[in-house]
């Protein structure tokens, strides 16, 4: 994922600003985020950017209507660089390998075509998710970017990325693995 080195201590948001996106770059306030498996994340609520350099660095995002069990009322920044952005405009079809979720169905393949423009967070975690730092309108200190990078560069904490299997399943695997495993069972 990639990382611009912060030298500055200023970011700004982009809605309320003199600023606009250079012509010909999607401006992604107000489009849908999804994972990877097409499942809604939240919505870009508005852009950070640093105004000396003009490059946006952060979206902030809004989890409502998430459909990943994250409290509702949250908005955290999310860097730029670990999205994909897929725009009604210059689109190409391709289908999103999927991953398993902690929690949901991981056999489903997603085309960001069905949904228009819409921001993709491939390979983000609901951990990595829950983790953020809640985002205060003009807040954004050195610290609590180095926190947020620090989610991002890492891996997520363990998340189960098999099916859960029924107990009796996982008994009926170590059995196998046993007699496999031990010489008095070979023929």
């Amino acid at each position: 994922m990639a990382f611009e080195e912060n030298n500055y201590d200023h970011l700004a948001e982009l809605g309320g600003s003199k600023f606009e996106i250079v012509s010909g770059e999607p401006n992604i306030t107000g489009w849908k985020v999804k994972t990877e498996d097409g499942l809604k994340v939240g919505k870009v609520d508005d852009l950070l950017f640093n105004p000396a350099s003009q490059k946006v660095r952060y979206m902030v995002i809004n989890f409502s209507g998430n459909e990943l069990h994250l409290e509702t009322n949250r908005q955290v920044v999310i860097p730029i660089g670990v999205a994909d952005l897929y725009s009604d405009n210059d689109y190409q079809r391709s289908v999103i390998s999927t991953t398993k979720t902690e929690h949901l169905p991981g056999d489903r393949n997603y085309d960001p075509a069905v949904d228009g423009d819409v921001v993709v967070l491939p390979g983000v975690t609901i951990a990595q998710l829950n983790s953020l730092p809640l985002y205060e309108k003009n807040h954004l200190s050195p610290a609590i970017e180095k926190a947020i990078k620090k989610i991002f560069e890492t891996p997520a904490p363990t998340e189960r990325r098999e099916p859960v299997r029924h107990q009796n399943q996982e008994r009926q695997r170590s059995d196998d693995n046993r007699r496999h495993s031990n010489p008095s069972h070979r023929k």
